[in-house]
């Protein structure tokens, strides 16, 4: 489709010419002689876009003497158009407007403008308003903030340019200290074109989104012939984009920085200094930084404000809240404000963090809303998600690990309290405390239990660790630094500290870690587990109870993770007609950001800037959060005195590639200038491209909503018993391949070929 531009001498429309094809201009002269019959020779016959790009004349902007003028060229002219051309014939009007129709504050346009250039473009701004919704038109008012580039003689940069090379003295409002966004004319026509080929519509600003002060870029030039010299005239005190609309039209862009385009244009050879102070500028330099910001003042904000951010350095700044009512109130001395003040807030403060607070919100309205707020600020986090018996305990790290939580489109479990009454006298045994599980195990129980909880990891790091957290809660947990390849300290324990539940959490689990380390998987994550089981077939308590913590890999195993995994569980499950205690197996997908998990691995290489490996585009896992997990794990417990195997409902499994594909645009929606690219790898020994939770396809509910119980396949007793006496033979003789066989044959019913 053809397009028309109004304006010859516009440097937007040599720019334009070049980047949209099939162009005809117009210049605002010749629609001001009136020469109808040449104009409609001009304009065609068939549907066109138009462009009005007739700027008015840039020197004489700020004078009253030239009022005739503005009149004719920016709007008699625009007028006489609308009334040449047949509505019917035009396809959309994009208006090249000025970011200077904003007031002195940048805020809505116009009333109260002191701006004579700004007055003028907001006129014509609502005259095609009025056009284009009589005659429905689709309009889009493009409000272009500071364009330089292809040796204008109107922008401030180009002043710069001719300054630092005549060394004459440069004249400068308010003393350069005004904030503004520059954004090259490429840059500009590149938008245009993508404009013209989507359906979007109405106001659109026009530029980069972040601030740079006049002075700074004369300051870093290291520039000694500049004098600048104060003019008395009112204009913006600061002047930047709110660019996420016209963003969303750009897979990748990559925009003319404006440091390297002065460096071209002045032939700089020390590159480094002068990118290094843009970087900083960028970032406008008068801003000073605030503290976090609560988005909604209601039960869950208030309870996040109380339990973290007022030991945190920078404190609570602020509220936000979308309530009418609300507005100007305090909390705790904290004043609650707009979110139309937040944003000016961000136009001259640094905002260090926003935290949404609304549990209500809905996934696309969570999605709509860091959308807005990444404009804002580049650290923002949705409300973690809470166990109803967290007693309103939320860590900041918490916070800070849910910013992708919202992406997996899943609603959360309601703990039943009610089933966790007889744990609270319960003495509780965790294997593996220190890590993913164990961690979060240890520090819910924690707030059920009335007696010591027993955290038992291999790793002193991990315990450590464990016990700074476990601290915030005034636990009375006790750490042991000990091994579940150590029968006789597991033994020891148990009997010493009068254990009654064992959750045991204690595994390896990196599938593809585990593929190159056959002989460690198969003691930990089998015979470790039998030393467990061991020890509690000699335990003199009564009535004793082991939780066996178990993952999809091992149903229909393919891996040596899987394998294992599931193995342990066949040996827990000969243990159900056992009188002195019973074992509980719970399996589940993954849960977000565990130690050694790939949301971890693909935040690790986003964060770098590098590019992320998957290995299919086709590969699906289920997830759940630790704290959901967790809680259906210890509700699990207090299901049945019976041994039994129950599966957590995981919801719908997420495609790898569509997880990898919307953490990576919110990233880009933080950093205009981030790009890294997908990668398919293949698939690695042992991974599948879809898991299951269970062969058992006719699963059946319990009493508690998320939990199932399933039927496995059933093995004899003897011939369990005849595996793991192989399996140590085969472990303590290094046997690789002969272990990996062995446990293929065990399994070939259900086994998956590798």
């Amino acid at each position: 489709m053809k397009t028309i531009i109004i304006g010859k001498r516009s440097i937007l429309t040599k720019s334009l010419v070049n980047t949209i094809k099939n162009t005809d201009i117009i210049s605002a002269n010749e629609i001001l002689k009136y020469d109808k019959k040449k104009l409609i020779n001009l304009i065609s016959k068939n549907k066109f876009n138009l462009i009005i790009n007739s700027f008015f004349p840039s020197k004489k902007i700020n004078s009253i003497i030239y009022y005739s003028d503005f009149v004719n060229v920016g709007i008699t002219s625009m007028s006489k158009l609308l009334d040449i051309i047949s509505p019917k014939k035009i396809n959309k009007i994009i208006y090249s407007s000025s970011s200077s129709v904003y007031n002195i504050n940048n805020q809505t346009p116009a009333k109260n403008n002191r701006h004579l250039y700004g007055v003028a473009k907001n006129l014509c701004e609502n005259i095609l308003y009025s056009y284009s919704k009589k005659n429905k038109i689709d309009l889009i008012i493009a409000r272009i903030f500071n364009m330089y580039g292809e040796d204008d003689d109107f922008s401030a940069i180009s002043k710069i340019l001719k300054t630092y090379k005549t060394k004459k003295n440069l004249i400068i409002n308010n003393n350069g200290s005004s904030i503004r966004d520059f954004i090259h004319v490429k840059d500009v026509s590149k938008i245009y074109e993508k404009i013209l080929k989507t359906n979007i519509i109405g106001n659109i600003d026009i530029g980069l989104g972040y601030g740079i002060q006049i002075k700074e870029i004369i300051k870093k030039l290291n520039a000694q012939n500049f004098k600048i010299i104060k003019k008395n005239y009112s204009e913006q005190n600061l002047s930047i984009a709110e660019n996420l609309k016209w963003k969303i039209l750009f897979k990748k862009f990559k925009p003319i920085l404006l440091e390297n385009f002065i460096i071209k244009k002045l032939k700089i050879k020390n590159k480094f200094n002068l990118n290094k102070v843009f970087s900083n500028a960028n970032k406008t330099t008068n801003q000073d930084s605030l503290g976090t910001i609560i988005y909604g003042c209601g039960n869950a904000g208030k309870q996040i404000h109380d339990s973290i951010i007022k030991n945190n350095d920078k404190g609570v700044y602020c509220f936000v809240d979308d309530d009418p009512k609300k507005i100007n109130k305090r909390y705790k001395g904290k004043k609650i404000i707009s979110f139309q003040r937040l944003k000016e807030l961000s136009r001259t403060k640094i905002i260090n963090s926003i935290i949404i607070s609304i549990p209500s919100l809905t996934e696309k309205k969570i999605q709509t809303l860091f959308k807005k707020l990444y404009t804002i600020s580049k650290n923002v986090y949705n409300l973690p998600i809470k166990t109803e018996y967290d007693n309103d305990k939320i860590s900041l790290e918490d916070i800070q690990n849910s910013e992708f939580i919202h992406i997996f489109k899943r609603k959360n479990s309601k703990i039943n309290l009610s089933t966790l009454k007889k744990l609270k006298s319960k003495k509780i045994l965790i294997t593996g405390a220190g890590g993913s599980i164990g961690s979060e195990l240890s520090m819910q129980l924690s707030r059920i239990t009335n007696k010591d909880i027993i955290c038992l990891d291999h790793s002193e790091l991990a315990l450590y660790n464990l016990q700074k957290k476990l601290s915030t809660i005034n636990s009375k947990a006790k750490f042991v630094l000990g091994s579940i390849n150590d029968k006789k300290n597991i033994q020891e324990l148990i009997n010493k500290e009068k254990i009654e539940i064992v959750f045991h959490t204690a595994a390896y689990k990196h599938l593809n870690f585990l593929e190159k380390n056959v002989l460690p998987a198969v003691k930990n994550n089998i015979l470790g587990t039998l030393n467990i089981i061991e020890a509690l077939k000699n335990h003199k308590t009564k009535s004793i109870k082991m939780i066996n913590i178990s993952t999809d890999k091992a149903a229909q195993p393919s891996s040596v993770l899987g394998m294992t995994k599931r193995i342990s569980e066949i040996i827990c499950d000969s243990y159900k007609n056992n009188n002195k205690f019973n074992i509980t197996t719970v399996r589940f997908g993954n849960v977000f950001a565990s130690q050694g998990s790939a949301i971890n691995l693909f935040l690790d290489k986003i964060n770098n800037n590098q590019n992320i490996e998957i290995t299919n585009k086709k590969v699906e896992r289920y997830f759940m959060s630790t704290k959901e997990a967790c809680g259906l794990v210890i509700q699990a417990s207090q299901l049945t005195s019976s041994s039994k195997t129950y599966i957590l409902d995981m919801g719908q499994p997420v495609k790898i590639y569509d997880l990898v594909k919307k953490m990576v645009l919110l990233k880009k929606v933080k950093d205009k200038n981030f790009n890294i690219n997908i990668v398919e790898t293949g698939l690695g020994k042992g991974e599948k491209i879809k898991e299951i939770l269970s062969i058992n396809k006719k699963s059946k509910k319990t009493k508690i909503k998320n939990i199932l119980e399933t039927k496995e396949l059933q093995y004899n007793k003897n011939e369990i018993n005849l595996l793991v006496e192989d399996l140590n033979v085969l472990v303590r003789k290094f046997q690789k391949e002969k272990t990996i066989n062995r446990m293929k044959d065990f399994l070939k019913r259900e086994i998956l070929k590798r």
